[in-house]
Order: structure tokens, then C-alpha cells, then sequence
């Protein structure tokens, strides 16, 4: 690498750090997202009007006040932790942020002044902002943590004199049935480098219950972050979809999965002409009947899955 090239290399990962610094000094420490990390809830001390949105069975009951989720057990009443909760007959998880000093990967991609491009990964201890799930009884009592990590990447490029920095935050996108709570966590990407999305982290597909992650799917990486995410449920059966993209922007492929609780009752990946299916990707929709019956959007038709069936049913004839 060239000198220049390494003294921007400097200041890029000093711009960055600082700037996370500046970001942890500057952020409020009372807000709900920022304090899940202290327990599962704190005392409530206005007072709760109307009625419930339930009962639990142990007597509690649970309301959905402006400043979010609030427990009242007997004369007494707290408010959950979180900017988001889901609620089941065993408690509740509660979904936040917190700003914690963690060592997590940076991608540096350097351009030096002869156009040589260089990528790398390195680590970095700093404070990052981490998404955190937590599990809790109605009572208070704090079951598991789970947490997803960002991670940093630097652009530099000799030739223009440019810097940029960034911080890219994991998707996390959910739904709840049968008792538990589906999460697909997919990793993002700066908007001008796409491709810093090669280096992080694969994305997962998490079933989560009582007691932590009950199932864990490996989805693998990609050159770019995917797309056109979806997932939904019945209440019953579960439907995910998404999108991988080329590094220009067109599709590359597709992936979809149906579940009945933890069984996995169909997933497949839908490549571009594809021989036995012309039904290239997934444009970002679906929906799935009380019957376990899905519908999903493909570029050139439908996907329908019934009964351990695939259908593909092009535009011109569905």
C-alpha cells in the first residue's frame, strides 16, 4: 500500500471510531431501547386506563399504554424494557437496543492511487449500539439474552481524496406462532459499496421459545445483501421468503421456507432459468391460509405449495 493510501487509511478508522464515541456520549441512557440490558422491566407509576389486552394466567395482566407495554401485578404495575414485545403463555420477549463497548469487525476497502484495490478485515473494540432480545416471565424474571452485533466498514480512495465510514445494523425481521417467535436476521450493507456485504457475517432464520433458540438456519452469505424480505404467519404456519441479488442489482435467486411449528414442511431455492421451474425469484410478497396453503410472488407468476405440493402458475395463465 502506498503512504498516502495508509495515512488515509488512518484517519479512516480514526473518523470512524471517534465518531461512534461521539454517537455513545450523545445518546440518551433513559429511553426504553437503551435500558433493556438492566432487567425486563422497571416501575410504572402513572395510571393505567381502560381495560387489558390480557390476562395471564398467574393474574397479571398486560396493557399497551403510550410509553409501551405495561404489567400490573396486584397494586403494582411495570414497564417493559423494550421498544417491541411479544407475548406467549410463558412470558413475553422483549425486543431493544443497547450501547455496549464490543469488538466487532470493520471492513476497510481501499483504493489507492495506481487503482489497486484492496479488502480487508480487521477487528475494533469500540462502543456500537447492539440489538438485544430478551426473554422474561410475567414476574420479572430474566430467562436468556440474545444479541446481534453491527459491524464497521471504511471506504477510501486515494485517487479522489475520499473518505467515508459507516455502521451496518442487522435486519431483524419477525413473526410469532404456535408459542414461539420466528426471527430472519439478515446483515445490510453501506448504499455505495454493496459489496462490503461479502465480508460480514451469514444471515440466520432463528425459532426461539421459552428457552432460547430452539431451531437455527444457516442461510448462508452473499455479494450483497438480500432483498425483498418477507415473513408471516397464520398463527399457525409460518412462511419466509427473500431475494438474493447480484452485485449489479439483478436477481440472482430465491429462497422460501413453510414451517408447522419447528417442522420445516417445505424450503427451496429458486435459481434464475431454472430448468425445471421458469419461475425465477422472489419479488418480496407472500401470504399463507389456515390450511398451511402458501402463495408467493415469483417475477413471472405465482408459487402455491398445498398439502406437500408445488405449483408454479405463470402470469398468462394465474
Amino acid at each position: 500500500m502506498s503512504r498516502r493510501g495508509t495515512v488515509l487509511l488512518i484517519i479512516a478508522v480514526g473518523i470512524l471510531v471517534g465518531a461512534l464515541v461521539a454517537l455513545r456520549a450523545s445518546t440518551p441512557t433513559n429511553t426504553p431501547e437503551n435500558v433493556v440490558s438492566s432487567g425486563c422491566f422497571i416501575p410504572y407509576s402513572s395510571s393505567l386506563d381502560g381495560h387489558p389486552l390480557f390476562k395471564n394466567p398467574d393474574g397479571s395482566e398486560v396493557y399497551n399504554t403510550p410509553c409501551g407495554y405495561v404489567i400490573k401485578r396486584g397494586d403494582s404495575a411495570y414497564i417493559i424494557n423494550a421498544s417491541k414485545a411479544f407475548f406467549f403463555d410463558w412470558g413475553f420477549i422483549a425486543v431493544g437496543n443497547t450501547t455496549t463497548k464490543r469488538t466487532v469487525p470493520i471492513v476497510l476497502y481501499q483504493i489507492d492511487a495506481n487503482s489497486v484495490v484492496n479488502i480487508s478485515v480487521r477487528s475494533v473494540t469500540s462502543d456500537v449500539s447492539v440489538k438485544v432480545l430478551t426473554g422474561c416471565t410475567y414476574d420479572g424474571k430474566q430467562l436468556w439474552i440474545m444479541e446481534f452485533d453491527p459491524y464497521l466498514w471504511s471506504y477510501s480512495d486515494a485517487r479522489r481524496n475520499r473518505v467515508t465510514n459507516g455502521t451496518a445494523y442487522p435486519e431483524l425481521l419477525f413473526t410469532q406462532a404456535n408459542g414461539y417467535l420466528y426471527l430472519l436476521a439478515y446483515q445490510t450493507s453501506s448504499s455505495d459499496v454493496q459489496d462490503f456485504r461479502t465480508y460480514a457475517p451469514n444471515d440466520y432464520f432463528y425459532i426461539i421459545g421459552e428457552n432460547g433458540t430452539v431451531e437455527k438456519f444457516d442461510l448462508g452469505g452473499s455479494t450483497v445483501p438480500i432483498r425483498n424480505t418477507f415473513l408471516v404467519s397464520n398463527g399457525s404456519y409460518v412462511l419466509m421468503g427473500f431475494e438474493k441479488p447480484q452485485l449489479d442489482g439483478s436477481p440472482r435467486s430465491g429462497y422460501v421456507m413453510i414451517l408447522n411449528g419447528t417442522e420445516v414442511l417445505f424450503r427451496r431455492s429458486f435459481q434464475m432459468n431454472d430448468p425445471t421451474c421458469l419461475c425465477h425469484v422472489i419479488p418480496g410478497w407472500g401470504r399463507i391460509d389456515e390450511k398451511g396453503c402458501a402463495v408467493f410472488g415469483l417475477y413471472t407468476g405465482e408459487g402455491r405449495y398445498c398439502n406437500g405440493e408445488f405449483t408454479y402458475v405463470a402470469n398468462s395463465t394465474g
